[in-house]
């Protein structure tokens, strides 16, 4: 083994003649130079997969030499050299090979696996290129392809599995204008009307499931990747009102199947925008969780009006008018709760809530579970057969301020083609 007297030899000419091993090792750049201009000729004509695996070992081999034969602080400007013949000088050609490979991998390629593996090797050889070289076309490479390629995607579902593939393909150790690159396009993309709305949408729509079967680990990785994107926003409130209202309909309507995921969110946000940030969120399912207060034969749940975003929508309408045995029942029910405690204003929201009434039909009798003003619709037609809508919102709202979008779905509920309670005239708006 020849590479210890060398390596020893040089250590002494280090020690007692420094000026002699600078020109030594001055001479050692220049043939090592050379040598790497004549292979980087020799391999110009490759693909550009074959190319980098080939820089890549050979990098690794030169590396492992200068530490076997020469003293370690060579290292770093041999390795600068090699970047700068193998990777700057043929940087068009790298960039350009760059691109078609990040194109393969969006799935539309015959072997999209073996692509994915040549951009991961890709960004580990360029992890390991010294920081004072020019790589700014690689990086404007990245940042075009992601911004072409998510503006062609066209849920929030796709741009989210996109910046999750990136972020997993690039080596922690990477240059970091990869990382700004990458912030920077998706920071672009956040910018598309309606993402925030996508977002809260995209949440409520796997919250809204049976998620029951779900392991604790995929909870936590789901939660993860729904909030991913919500960084880049450049107006988180947006995102932060679409989502207290959809969290607020799924608690209210019983359509959240697992408590446990919405915990798991909302503890993501707080810890990536703070406290304050998701202070509505804990309130809405801290309410939610409490017991009806039961008094007499009627439970209400009570709900912090500060909380709740339909609430506080709410009282911009005026309160509908019920029918005489349903508001009878309020009255009953706030008495009995006057007498125990009076330190709560209440405001009732008859939109929400159930109410169970007997329906006898000629045929047979059904027993319905209805919302208080449904149940004050179908009261109306006690004393007589049709009514059109203006008169039916005329006889809730007899002061104006009517709610006419919950006044039409209740109203669509009652006829529509599954149940038909009530039935629609063909020629007139009568029912």
């Amino acid at each position: 083994d020849d590479s210890r007297p060398l390596k020893e030899a040089i250590q002494l000419i280090i020690v007692l003649q420094p000026g002699k091993y600078a020109d030594f090792h001055e001479l050692f750049i220049e043939k090592s130079r050379k040598y790497y201009e004549m292979l980087q000729n020799d391999w110009k004509t490759q693909f550009i997969a074959q190319y980098i695996s080939i820089v890549g070992r050979v990098m690794n081999e030169e590396i492992d030499l200068l530490e076997e034969y020469l003293d370690r602080s060579s290292s770093g400007q041999q390795k600068t050299i090699f970047y700068e013949e193998f990777i700057c000088k043929p940087i068009e050609k790298i960039a350009k090979g760059f691109l078609g490979i990040m194109r393969a991998t969006d799935g539309k390629h015959s072997r999209p696996r073996k692509q994915i593996e040549i951009l991961i090797h890709f960004f580990k050889l360029i992890a390991e290129c010294p920081a004072n070289l020019n790589l700014n076309m690689l990086y404007e490479t990245m940042k075009k392809y992601l911004e072409e390629n998510g503006r062609k995607m066209k849920t929030c579902e796709e741009l989210i599995t996109l910046y999750d593939n990136y972020t997993t393909w690039l080596p922690k150790q990477s240059q970091r204008e990869f990382y700004a690159a990458l912030h920077t396009s998706f920071e672009t993309l956040c910018q598309r009307p309606n993402i925030a709305d996508e977002m809260a949408e995209y949440c409520n729509h796997v919250l809204s499931r049976n998620l029951n079967k779900w392991s604790d680990d995929e909870f936590d990785s789901f939660c993860s990747r729904a909030t991913r994107l919500v960084k880049f926003l450049p107006n988180k409130d947006e995102y932060m009102v679409a989502t207290e209202e959809l969290l607020a309909k799924r608690l209210l309507h019983r359509k959240s199947r697992c408590i446990y995921a919405e915990k798991l969110i909302i503890s993501t946000l707080k810890l990536e925008f703070g406290s304050q940030y998701t202070s509505k969120l804990e309130g809405m399912l801290n309410d939610s969780q409490t017991e009806p207060l039961m008094l007499g034969k009627h439970s209400v749940l009570l709900l912090n009006q500060g909380y709740w975003p339909m609430l506080y929508t709410r009282s911009c309408f005026g309160q509908p008018i019920l029918s005489l045995q349903l508001q009878h029942c309020v009255d009953s029910w706030v008495d009995t709760y006057r007498k125990s405690q009076n330190s709560r204003r209440l405001t009732w929201n008859y939109t929400l809530g159930q109410v169970e009434i007997r329906a006898a039909y000629p045929q047979k009798k059904y027993t319905l579970i209805v919302s208080p003003i449904q149940t004050t619709i179908l009261q109306l037609f006690n004393q007589k057969e049709s009514y059109s809508f203006s008169e039916i919102k005329e006889a809730l709202w007899p002061n104006g301020k009517a709610d006419d979008k919950s006044l039409q779905r209740f109203l669509a509920t009652l006829t529509r083609k599954k149940w038909k309670v009530l039935l629609t005239s063909q020629s007139n708006d009568y029912i």
